[in-house]
């Protein structure tokens, strides 16, 4: 608790237009600024990609698919995560599944959705789609920062894949035929990695 109030008295420290006030209080609530911080920074995606320290992971756009995702994410109520699969194929099909809901701090793959990623191949393979890779996203209802210290340093908050997400990248690799896309989406970029 205390380290909610603590951050929430640095709200009126951010020197760039708020983002919505469940994401605050989410950042708030799951992190704890450094000590000093003097002003605070919300990053769009360009600022993230001139970053260049995200340990191989892609930074890009979010275009209409992540908008969607995010959309189902509830931004602006209660932030959670979710997650869908997709098939990338020579074809240009549009081969998604339901979108799997998750908790505020996490997504975890039940028995059901590793079915769903084996009923989508089986079904691509038997209408003859070539498949060039299987995209699984989902959001980290986040917003990433840069907190300006009292001394001038800069701290950056970032969202991307996390290492539970790239060991849950490696395991589906495994059983998966086809090259796998873990892909976080923030509201401001998305990070992914080739598996």
């Amino acid at each position: 608790m205390f380290n909610l109030v603590y951050n929430f008295t640095h709200i009126f420290s951010f020197k760039t237009k708020l983002p919505s006030f469940s994401l605050i209080f989410k950042l708030f609530k799951d992190i704890r600024l450094p000590e000093g911080v003097k002003e605070l920074y919300h990053l769009d995606w360009q600022e993230i990609k001139a970053l260049n320290g995200f340990h191989h992971q892609e930074v890009n756009e979010n275009k209409n698919d992540e908008k969607q995702l995010l959309k189902a994410s509830s931004l602006s109520f209660y932030p959670r995560e979710v997650c869908q699969i997709s098939i990338t194929n020579s074809q240009n099909e549009e081969i998604k599944s339901k979108i799997f809901k998750g908790k505020s701090h996490g997504f975890f793959p039940t028995v059901s959705f590793k079915q769903q990623l084996s009923k989508m191949i089986l079904e691509a393979r038997k209408r003859g789609i070539i498949v060039e890779e299987i995209v699984i996203s989902h959001t980290h209802p986040s917003i990433e920062l840069l907190a300006m210290k009292k001394d001038g340093e800069g701290v950056y908050i970032k969202n991307g894949l996390s290492e539970a997400d790239i060991k849950f990248g490696q395991h589906i690799a495994e059983f998966c035929p086809y090259p796998v896309r873990i892909k976080a989406i923030t509201p401001a970029a998305n990070y992914s990695m080739l598996f």
